[in-house]
């Protein structure tokens, strides 16, 4: 079921036999997976429960990014609960979060993260990161759309 159909295709036409083609592709796979953990066996084997396909994730605590997913509250985050007027004043402040870049629908998703990740204790920079990517990716077309109607209305007021 896994293996692909044009793959057994090409190797049946050169062995004549479908099911001998399977054990050699199985055998070759299985080896390949354990040359493989030989090879890297300097890196730490990581649970990818939440990002099998994204090597930047692995140097980061996988434990506790699950953990804050699971206990992020999304109804704190979807709909967006900044007013304008408080994104204003931190576009406006000279604290670190002051970018010279226009304001835009993500941007504020990461502070609605920044702000639940702090009310659960976490504070590492990385992990609220990924969180608020994950939540960005994982949000629908809705919930992004009123990020960046938000965003668009704080642009708007900025550049007055």
């Amino acid at each position: 079921g896994f293996i692909p159909q044009s793959l057994v295709f090409k190797v049946t036409s050169m062995l004549k036999s479908r099911k001998r083609v399977r054990k050699i592709i199985i055998k070759g796979i299985v080896n390949f997976k354990e040359y493989l953990k030989d090879y890297w066996k300097e890196w730490p084997i990581i649970s990818f429960r939440i990002f099998p396909h994204n090597y930047f994730y692995k140097n980061i605590e996988m434990n506790n990014l699950n953990d804050i997913l699971v206990n992020i509250n999304r109804t704190l985050i979807f709909p967006p609960s900044l007013s304008t007027e408080e994104i204003v004043l931190r576009f406006n402040s000279k604290s670190p979060f002051r970018s010279h870049k226009k304001c835009h629908g993500f941007m504020l998703l990461k502070i609605s993260v920044v702000k639940e990740c702090q009310r659960l204790g976490e504070n590492n920079k990385t992990i609220i990161k990924c969180a608020a990517d994950y939540l960005w990716r994982n949000s629908t077309s809705q919930e992004k759309s009123e990020y960046i109607d938000l965003a668009q209305r704080v642009n708007t007021l900025i550049l007055k």
